[in-house]
């Protein structure tokens, strides 16, 4: 037996000559190993491990002679194993020079391995199915000679008693014992030996002794405990020995469920845990489309369907009453469906035969859409998880998918790291929490050509969802809970389907869970006004002023006779778009009434105002929004209209458009202003005329109003005008200056200071431009010195900018990312610097009146001179945090002060990193330099804020803000169930959670 034992694990050992443990979930290829629980325990137990490289190569297979000196190893200990020596070639093939001649040479002796009939070992040769599954079962005390494991025949013997004794339980497909076992089938085989029974034999006759005794009969019988043995139970409480409960004691099974409601094996070891999972021993029918009871009756027994039942349905378990329903339909031939089963849904049921019990596991697969990008900070994503389907009413024609909102976290869900808004992936969910997240398998831009649905009667069709289709040329069946796009899936019709292609989407079992249509090459025109070439013609050619998507804005000819509202009224003010076809410089239009919104509350959009409604409609920008901002003015009508395209942004997250409502435009919209109070719901115009697609996304919006003051748009001026040129009849400037990409040359329209009572842009001023789609600045307007008293990473937040007038001759310091202005009045002014903030310099020293860039600011700061003294005006554009992305140092002070030749190096007293920890309500704060080493020094005063989370996609805000000295604790206070993270002197700690 103990021979058995050793041969069984050394071959389980075989796995690596090169080893490092870990489980199936930590290896580096995780997602290729097929058997997680066999893995994860094995390792655990030290049976098997992965390689140094830290991958498991699950599918690898064994050789003979590195079998040979594992099993030297086990049963001699590395130190003797390796000085064995073969003084005699132990086969033809294997000279005593072989690597493994020493190794191959004792197993041989031992009779632990024996040759081929010519002679040979054939060392580089692999393992087959049958001789691991014969030695697994010699561990467990089958006897060789009386089971017929020897003679001709003798694999067939070895299979019937492996699959007896379950050792292939769980293996995917049929056993194959000629194949060469991969690495986690052998591992899968001895997970499954851990959990049989052993064997022993009475009457027992033996012939022969020593090495040649052969056992020639006997009774086998499975082997029991002793009484008062503690072991039972272990892994099986049926009074029986497994191997595991013999060999392996700190290793211990206990019945356990999953959050589905499926029963599980929770396996720990030395009382540490190792993992819990589905127990696939007990699975004894699975169904992913709809089943009746009677089938249920004749896939799992009569004596099952009798057992104590159970039923989950996404984790929720079925009350009594339901229950009662659902036991009485597993009888024979029965029609009736089992509650919640359907096409797409997976239906599992595991019958325990020893505890009389029968468990009905349902799990529905859900389309979802992410909601924005992974988070990385606060490590979660948002999705929308389609649900159900608002069907078509009388008073709302067009159904509509019903979708619910889920934050999911990394530390719950494998897989979110790489997500993006827009990705569509399929999810699980039990009870009210997001179980899995997983890719969808998505057929791209394909064509309907049939399509069918249960319900005959054609009058009522829209009531009910398409269940067939054929689509580039293969047929599909709609999963029960394929509800996204409510309109393609429910508000079908041939013309649609003829018309359009669609992006299909499929579960796991190749159901479609979801269809939309791809959105075509339609072309959108924003009509400002119209104005009819003849009142009595009815297809007389029109004039309108158009914006188009890329924010062209023209005269162009037009007919709009055969819209179904008739042609177009003469307005200033139609403001409306609409999807055109042009022909011989004739634009026709199309009307899309039914896809766009005029919002007259909406002040601002960007990526935290990203929606806009009319009534109960609602539509959200996203990463294809593109937002057109105009001006509008009473110089055409008194009402005023639209006269100018002031610029043009894409994606919702890299734009900030605020509204600029001017009170002397009394009825832009056509519909006349009343006062506050007064019995009527316009109090203002329609500002944002936005577009969207059937997703509820807005794909285009004409905004009046202006982009908002943000470091996209911000201009410093490193020069005055460079050159004036004609183009298009327009004059254009250029200039040098620092923008959100570095130092670049600028053109503009422009050239005198909207604000200011210069003549010219001046060189030294910063100002927020306007763009248009060629990048030329339609408009410059200066921005404001920052407050002398309100020099913080607040206001700048609030101002979407820094500028700071250094009237006094001042000291500039760096603090880890802070930069610090000193000077007589006060020591609390300064500015946050981003990791990656591009920094530029213009010293007064310098012969040169250039703006040099530096990538840190002690170099910017050693640029200045050696005493760093300045006087002049500091910029930067700063992210949604006030915190700067760009900084820009110039310096007007006249002192001689010579250019530091030595730049200086971090202090040993800057802060590098920061360690936060909450205990109890208690926030405490450790301060590290950049060597690791800790900053203890309780006289250093740090700069300190704290950032509290209040809800959103990494949405903290400012909660406190002041001083800090290391020692203080705590350094503030928490309140129980929020997260927190600090700046100090401007280095952000992790965030944790009270």
């Amino acid at each position: 037996m103990k021979k058995f034992l050793s041969l069984v694990l050394a071959l389980v050992m075989t796995m690596s000559l090169v080893t490092v443990s870990a489980g199936a979930k930590d290896f580096t290829d995780s997602s290729k190993i097929t058997y997680s629980e066999a893995v994860d325990v094995m390792s655990a137990v030290k049976v098997i491990d992965g390689y140094a490289e830290g991958d498991f190569r699950p599918t690898a297979t064994l050789t003979r002679g590195a079998a040979a000196k594992i099993i030297c190893n086990l049963i001699l200990g590395p130190t003797t194993a390796s000085a064995l020596v073969a003084d005699a070639a132990p086969y033809k093939d294997v000279p005593t020079n072989h690597t493994f001649a020493g190794y191959i040479a004792y197993c041989q002796k031992e009779g632990i391995i024996s040759g081929y009939a010519d002679g040979t070992f054939k060392p580089a040769a692999t393992l087959t199915g049958y001789a691991f599954m014969k030695m697994l079962l010699g561990a467990l005390g089958y006897d060789s000679a009386i089971e017929g494991y020897t003679g001709a025949n003798w694999s067939i013997a070895v299979a019937k008693q492996a699959i007896n004794a379950g050792l292939n339980k769980s293996l995917k497909g049929s056993f194959n014992g000629v194949k060469a076992v991969t690495r986690e089938e052998a591992c899968l085989y001895a997970f499954n030996t851990l959990k049989a029974t052993m064997v022993e034999y009475d009457n027992r006759i033996v012939v022969g002794e020593g090495s040649s005794a052969v056992a020639i009969s006997g009774v086998r019988k499975d082997l029991t405990w002793n009484k008062g043995t503690l072991n039972d139970g272990k892994i099986k409480k049926d009074g029986y020995v497994q191997f595991g409960e013999q060999y392996f004691e700190k290793l211990v099974r206990t019945d356990d469920t999953d959050d589905f409601g499926r029963p599980t094996n929770n396996w720990t070891y030395d009382k540490k845990d190792i993992g819990n999972y589905v127990n696939t021993d007990l699975l004894t029918a699975s169904y992913t489309a709809k089943v009746k009871g009677g089938d249920v009756y004749s896939d799992i027994g009569s004596n099952a369907c009798d057992f104590a039942l159970t039923y989950w349905v996404d984790g929720v378990k079925l009350d009594k009453k339901a229950l009662s329903v659902e036991a009485d339909k597993l009888v024979k031939k029965n029609d009736d469906t089992m509650n919640s089963t359907g096409k797409g849904v997976l239906t599992e049921i595991y019958v325990d035969t020893d505890a009389e019990e029968t468990t009905v596991v349902v799990i529905n697969t859900y389309l979802a859409e992410v909601a924005a990008d992974y988070n990385t900070k606060t490590e979660d994503v948002r999705l929308n998880v389609y649900t159900g389907v608002n069907k078509a009413t009388a008073a709302d024609k067009t159904p509509t998918t019903i979708s619910v909102p889920y934050t999911v976290e990394s530390e719950d869900v494998d897989g979110l790291e790489k997500l993006k808004e827009d990705d569509m992936v399929l999810v699980t969910i039990a009870k009210s929490d997001v179980m899995t997240v997983t890719p969808v398998e998505t057929v791209k831009d394909v064509a309907i050509t049939s399509y069918s649905t249960d319900y005959a009667d054609a009058d009522k069709k829209d009531e009910y969802k398409l269940t067939k289709l054929t689509a580039g040329g293969n047929k599909y069946e709609t999963a029960k809970k394929a509800f996204e796009d409510a309109e393609v899936l429910y508000d079908y019709n041939v013309e649609q389907l003829d018309d359009a292609t669609f992006d299909l989407y499929l579960d796991p079992y190749g159901y479609v869970i979801g269809a939309r249509q791809v959105e075509g090459d339609d072309n959108f025109m924003f009509v400002v006004g119209y104005d009819r070439s003849s009142t009595v013609l009815a297809k007389a050619v029109d004039k309108a002023l158009a914006i188009f998507t890329d924010g062209t804005m023209e005269t162009i000819d037009v007919k709009s006779g055969d819209l179904e509202g008739g042609r177009l009224a003469e307005s200033a003010t139609t403001n409306t778009w609409f999807k055109y076809t042009v022909k011989n410089g004739v634009y026709n239009l199309e009307e899309v009434a039914d896809k766009q919104i005029k919002d007259s509350t909406t002040t601002k959009l960007d990526k935290q105002n990203n929606t806009v409604e009319q009534g109960k409609t609602i539509a959200y920008g996203n990463n294809d929004t593109v937002l057109i901002a105009v001006k509008a003015d009473d110089d055409v009508i008194k009402a005023g209209s639209i006269v100018k395209v002031e610029g043009v942004t894409t994606g919702i997250k890299h734009s900030s458009v605020e509204v600029k409502y001017d009170s002397k435009l009394t009825n832009f919209d056509g519909v006349a202003n009343k006062k506050n109070g007064e019995n009527s719901p316009e109090t203002e115009d329609d500002m944002i005329f936005a577009l969207y697609n059937k997703n509820g996304y807005i794909t285009y919006a004409v905004v009046v109003g202006k982009t908002a003051g943000s470091s996209e748009s911000m201009v410093y001026l490193t020069s005055g005008i460079k050159s004036k040129s004609l183009e298009n009849g327009d004059y254009i400037y250029t200039y040098e200056a620092i923008t959100k990409d570095g130092a670049v040359t600028v053109k503009s329209f422009e050239s005198k200071d909207n604000s200011t009572p210069r003549d010219n842009l001046v060189l030294g001023n910063l100002y927020e431009g306007t763009f248009d789609k060629n990048n030329v600045i339609t408009e410059m307007e200066a921005q404001a010195y920052t407050a002398a008293n309100k020099w913080s990473t607040k206001q700048y937040k609030d101002d979407g900018y820094a500028f700071l007038n250094v009237a006094n001759v001042s000291e500039l310091t760096a603090k880890g990312a802070t930069l610090w202005i000193d000077d007589a009045a006060s020591n609390d002014k300064y500015i946050l610097l981003d990791e990656d903030c591009k920094i530029f310099v213009r010293a007064s020293d310098d012969d040169e009146d250039d703006y040099t860039e530096y990538s840190n600011i002690k170099s910017a700061l050693s640029a200045l001179g050696e005493t760093n003294e300045f006087t002049g005006t500091i910029a930067a554009f700063v992210n949604d945090a006030g915190i700067a992305t760009t900084l820009i140092l110039n310096d007007t002070y006249k002192a001689n002060d010579k250019p530091n030749t030595n730049p200086s190096k971090p202090t040993s007293t800057d802060v590098d990193s920061v360690k936060l920890t909450i205990k109890g309500s208690k926030g405490l704060i450790e301060l590290f330099n950049k060597k690791g080493d800790a900053l203890t020094d309780t006289t250093v005063k740090h700069s300190f804020e704290l950032y509290q989370y209040v809800g959103g996609q990494n949405n903290y805000v400012k909660v406190d803000e002041g001083d800090y000295f290391y020692g203080v604790t705590p350094a503030f206070s928490v309140a129980g169930g929020n997260s927190y993270y600090v700046v100090i002197d401007g280095v952000q700690s992790n965030i944790a959670r009270a």
